[in-house]
């Protein structure tokens, strides 16, 4: 009977994969940016792209409501990549999130208190929402300083 051994990791199967991961995102724009309420063709975004039309109603469906929106989306993805990176790195564990030292729980509270009150609508809840994954964070932060591990989460 054969033993099974793993095969090393090779550098080819890295490089495809990031190029598998590009063309998911590349794709995944071009779908964002083509489908919705409005059609918009892959013709009518060539135009715009490389011709320069910008007067049509398909040009301004592009250029104010699709694509600021996947770059948002593309955007605060990134971001949510580096914070949870961030995280790990911090927490020293490869399997942290935020829930595990309460920041989901002190955002969701800081919003509940806000509408309780009626400071809602837009941007408040947002900043609500930060403010309050903020000080959980560095309330367990300080509590971990002070009675738990000096040398912090």
């Amino acid at each position: 009977m054969k033993h099974l051994r793993a095969k090393p990791w090779n550098k080819n199967k890295t490089g495809f994969l990031y190029l598998c991961a590009f063309l998911l995102l590349l794709f995944s724009g071009l779908f964002g940016i083509l489908c919705g309420a409005a059609e918009l063709g892959l013709s009518e975004l060539i135009d715009i792209l490389f011709f320069g039309d910008t007067e049509s109603p398909a040009a301004r469906i592009f250029l104010y409501v699709r694509f600021p929106r996947v770059l948002a989306a593309f955007t605060c993805g990134a971001a949510l990549a580096v914070s949870g990176g961030v995280i790990q790195g911090v927490l020293a564990n490869r399997l942290a999130s935020p829930s595990i030292i309460g920041v989901n729980a002190g955002a969701g509270l800081a919003v509940t208190v806000s509408t309780a009150l009626g400071i809602f609508g837009g941007w408040r809840l947002a900043l609500f929402a930060f403010l309050g994954a903020f000080l959980s964070a560095m309330l367990v932060s300080f509590g971990a300083r002070k009675w738990g591990h000096p040398e912090g989460p």
